[in-house]
């Protein structure tokens, strides 16, 4: 992300999902085969640091970041969706629900949800999600680099707009 920081709001980061939220420390695994006679068995895990927010803030500040929120509870996707662009502070989450990712996902920026959706045809004709998640992302990227900011709007600019607005 560094070596790529030069090249400003021309880059676009697209960060797949994570692998997993937690993980077990090297210096915690288990040196020998857990034993099936034990009678119970305890695993502790350990969060896994956060990538995005150093993305941000320090590696790539201009860059154009796309993030990804899973979650099974449709009632809570969308707060959790903002919350991530007012934690992390860049432009776009994916939000999807897992039942549903393959067909449905919503593109949630500071100001606006998009829902991306594939029809029964496309799914039965094999056609990916992807494909369109990536095509709008790259039109929203593209109209940033040629001037318009719209796309490029961030929680902490949104602050600033209604900071100058309350002033005048």
């Amino acid at each position: 992300a560094e070596a790529l920081a030069p090249l400003g709001s021309h880059i676009m980061f697209y960060l797949a999902a994570a692998v997993s939220d937690f993980y077990v420390p090297e210096n915690e695994m288990s040196e020998h085969k857990i034993q099936s006679t034990d009678s119970s068995f305890q695993l502790s895990m350990t969060p896994t640091p956060k990538m995005l927010s150093p993305l941000v803030k320090e590696w790539a500040k201009s860059a154009f970041v796309v993030s990804f929120k899973l979650e099974t509870d449709v009632n809570i996707i969308s707060r959790k969706a903002r919350e991530a662009l007012q934690r992390y502070n860049h432009q776009v989450v994916i939000a999807n629900i897992l039942q549903t990712r393959r067909k449905t996902v919503v593109l949630v920026t500071p100001f606006d949800e998009m829902a991306i959706w594939m029809s029964d045809h496309e799914l039965e004709m094999g056609k990916e999600i992807e494909e369109k998640i990536v095509n709008e992302l790259t039109r929203r990227h593209l109209s940033i680099n040629s001037g318009e900011t719209k796309y490029n709007t961030r929680f902490s600019d949104l602050a600033d707009q209604q900071e100058t607005s309350e002033k005048e």
